[in-house]
């Protein structure tokens, strides 16, 4: 017993100058050496990680990526990792890289690929590989972007204030000011927009009087939010919009730009509510559903999966029914 106790007394911890390659511990009269987790004991006694994605530890879904003691998942693009378990991958159902400024939306399509759409009418230019913009070719703050050389672009605009009809006649200049002639009275115009994300803002110097608003551009309505209260103004529907050669009526839809028919949703005969999709189609990579303009009956369906279309071609044509008759907006 006594000897017993003399041997703890005079212990050496071997493990304060830690012989081992990972963990140390102190034993009476002697020490053993260990690995941490994730690492295993080679023939030299020496600790080596163990490749968990070449084994059966490996719990990934989809990918493994070994790293020092333990290992990481990861997905194919158009899934999302769970959040709970690390491991599991989800396909994707919400957008979570894209941003596509109002009024284009994202979407994500079957396989979990994300693209941005823009309503029917609008344009979409990718300004790089997630970023999306819709643009109006028909509203007025982009008609210099039409100026020709050695002279200078013009457009009659038809508007609708409440009640009353107001003809604008706007000539973008070279210097990308703006002469705008309402009735008899002419102004001569500079204007900016910005957009921060949440909201879009023009800064208006009109014959030296600057002021700014807020306002929401839509495929056939402005809306100005000022210090004096909100004013709307209404244009009608451009002319590629309407009738195509003859071959469709004002409320048909049409193809907004090249490209070709991905999808038909509809047949004749089919009775569709405003804002059914019609057809899906791809154009510059992306995916555009085009929706019906009005509630009615499908008469026709002009094409099939497969097909090139041009900008402005009629995709499936209603019944007719009686329409008002309102003046284009077009140009000089």
């Amino acid at each position: 017993m006594i000897a017993y106790c003399l041997t703890k007394l005079n212990d050496i911890n071997e493990c304060d100058n830690n012989p081992c390659d990972q963990l140390c511990t102190n034993t009476d009269g002697s020490y053993t050496c260990s690995c941490r987790t994730g690492f295993t004991k080679d023939a030299n006694d020496k600790c080596q990680d163990i490749n968990e994605c070449d084994t059966t530890l490996n719990k990934c879904d989809q990918n493994c990526l070994n790293t020092p003691g333990s290992y990481k998942c990861s997905c194919n693009d158009g899934y999302i990792l769970s959040p709970t378990d690390q491991r599991t991958c989800n396909i994707k159902t919400e957008c979570t890289s894209f941003n596509c400024t109002a009024p284009g939306t994202c979407a994500v399509k079957s396989d979990g690929a994300e693209y941005c759409t823009c309503p029917t009418g609008y344009n979409l230019t990718m300004t790089d590989n997630i970023t999306g913009i819709c643009e109006n070719p028909f509203s007025p703050f982009l008609l210099c972007a039409s100026a020709r050389i050695n002279n200078q672009a013009k457009r009659r605009i038809h508007l609708k204030d409440g009640e009353n009809d107001v003809n604008v006649m706007v000539q973008c200049n070279s210097d990308n000011s703006f002469d705008v002639t309402i009735g008899n009275q002419e102004h001569h115009v500079t204007a900016e927009l910005t957009n921060d994300g949440s909201r879009t803002s023009i800064r208006c110097n009109i014959d030296g009087v600057i002021s700014s608003s807020n306002i929401v551009i839509q495929k056939d309505a402005l809306h100005i939010f000022t210090t004096d209260g909100k004013h709307e103004l209404t244009f009608p529907m451009p002319k590629y919009m309407k009738a195509t050669k003859g071959a469709a009526g004002a409320d048909d839809a049409v193809a907004p730009m090249p490209g070709v028919i991905e999808k038909v949703t509809v047949q004749p005969g089919a009775e569709v509510q405003q804002g059914d999709p019609l057809v899906t189609m791809i154009a510059m990579k992306m995916e555009y559903v085009i929706r019906a303009p009005k509630a009615g009956i499908i008469e026709k369906v002009f094409y099939k999966v497969g097909d090139t279309v041009s900008k402005g071609t009629a995709l499936v044509h209603f019944k007719e029914d009686k329409t008002s008759s309102e003046p284009d907006n077009d140009s000089d």
